[in-house]
């Protein structure tokens, strides 16, 4: 296998699509197009737990991969400078509107699951996540070019 370095999932979707690539690695938003048009055809997911818009595609520890585990994630980030007092309103906000049945069918109708934590939480999960993908970048011995 070959990584190709595509500026974009969109390019490279349209390049698996088109038979130019034989595989791509995307997220739900990308590929689930594509998958509903059976223009692609979903070989695993890479979450810990088959997806509920793709029900009958298998895991990657399901298909003999046990620990490859990759989820795309999405956080909400301020600048270092603003003031406390903004971001624990701001943080009060997103957490209510993560729990309104519109935002929660929109974002499940994307195969996306809200959190809504709090600044801890997601301060420890950015932690966990840097550690382990950069233990991940060490031993693909990946360098910058």
């Amino acid at each position: 296998m070959t990584h190709i370095p595509y500026r974009g999932t969109a390019l490279a979707v349209a390049d698996c699509v088109a038979n130019n690539v034989t595989m791509v690695f995307g997220d739900p938003v990308s590929v689930l197009p594509h998958i509903n048009a059976g223009t692609l055809r979903a070989i695993a997911v890479s979450s810990p737990q088959r997806s509920p818009v793709t029900p009958t595609v298998p895991t990657m520890a399901e298909s003999g991969y046990p620990g490859v585990e990759a989820v795309a994630w999405h956080g909400i980030f301020v600048p270092a400078r603003t003031p406390q007092e903004i971001v624990d309103k701001l943080n009060d906000e997103i957490v209510k509107a993560l729990k309104k049945p519109e935002i929660t069918d929109l974002l499940s109708r994307q195969a996306m699951s809200p959190v809504g934590s709090t600044q801890a939480e997601f301060a420890a999960f950015l932690k966990k996540d840097l550690a382990t993908w950069k233990e991940v970048a060490q031993m693909a011995k990946v360098t910058v070019e």
